[in-house]
């Protein structure tokens, strides 16, 4: 068991023998973050605990520190200070309008997928994390779970020793694997290798171990996945079950109706937090 799962256990211990409101030992109720297959998760606001624990905290205290090449992120097109105003106000606003529908939902796990490749779909999921980070008091943790096709690790021009792949199959502690760069309230579980059986490591025990890691007692923190293409692997829709909402992208004259309209009966029982238009031609000036 790594120090983040002992932590855990011993967090939740103390709330199961704490006094309750009359004096009395109160037992607090959990419910499995998993709550039933092709189901959809609905949820309100998570309540806080008053245990004074955080998953969030045991992550960066013990996130392999990792820097990051600044020429590198501008030539990927990563939003750093150095990009052009336009773009970075584009996901200020994206990262307002999501947070506001995201709160008022009460929801906290975020897909991010396409109908197909090449649609952009990682840059965003980089640049929204990135952005949501940015405002205080909001922590995110970036999931690679595009097993299939993994690139955040390379957008963003690091080698981790270990990778979510050796949590999922070679029992490497969670710890190992989750990373940190100079950018604060932003954590990364990196992949690296490609898995064909991906969809089956996303419904597996070790998923399901993570999943409860990553969402018990982790307040005011959103887990934002990065899936493969959903027309081009199942891996999005194996998982849906346990996503709040999903963040839709679309390319301009390169995403075809057609494939709109299989995903939208494909994802009919999931929530939609915004559908994003990559790729645009229209260069609206910044207002200053």
């Amino acid at each position: 068991m790594g120090r983040i799962e002992e932590a855990l256990r011993r967090a939740k211990e103390s709330r199961q023998t704490s006094p309750g409101r009359d004096g009395q030992s109160e037992t607090a109720l959990y419910t499995d973050p998993l709550n039933g297959a092709g189901t959809p998760r609905r949820v309100g606001p998570q309540r806080a605990s008053n245990s004074g624990f955080s998953v969030f905290n045991e992550f960066w205290d013990l996130a392999t520190p990792v820097s990051i090449d600044p020429e590198l992120l501008l030539q990927h097109r990563v939003v750093t200070d150095d990009q052009p105003l336009m773009v970075r106000s584009a996901y200020k606003m994206l990262r307002t309008r999501l947070l506001q529908r995201m709160r008022s939902n009460g929801w906290t796990r975020l897909g991010v997928s396409s109908a197909r490749s090449s649609a952009g779909k990682t840059l965003t999921s980089i640049n929204t994390a990135i952005s949501i980070a940015r405002e205080p008091n909001q922590k995110v943790i970036l999931v690679d779970l595009d097993l299939r096709r993994p690139s955040i690790a390379r957008y963003l021009g690091i080698t981790p020793k270990h990778d979510l792949s050796d949590y999922l199959l070679n029992d490497v502690s969670i710890e190992d694997v989750v990373i940190k760069t100079s950018i604060e309230r932003l954590l990364i579980l990196p992949s690296t290798g490609s898995h064909e059986n991906s969809s089956e490591l996303l419904s597996s025990h070790r998923m399901r171990d993570l999943l409860h890691l990553l969402t018990t007692d982790n307040q005011d923190c959103i887990i934002l996945f990065d899936f493969p293409p959903i027309l081009d692997a199942d891996d999005m829709l194996a998982f849906s079950p346990n996503l709040d909402a999903l963040l839709f992208i679309v390319a301009e004259c390169e995403t075809r109706r057609t494939d709109l309209q299989q995903v939208k009966d494909l994802v009919a029982d999931l929530n939609i937090a915004g559908v994003i238009l990559n790729k645009s031609d229209d260069h609206s000036p910044a207002y200053y």
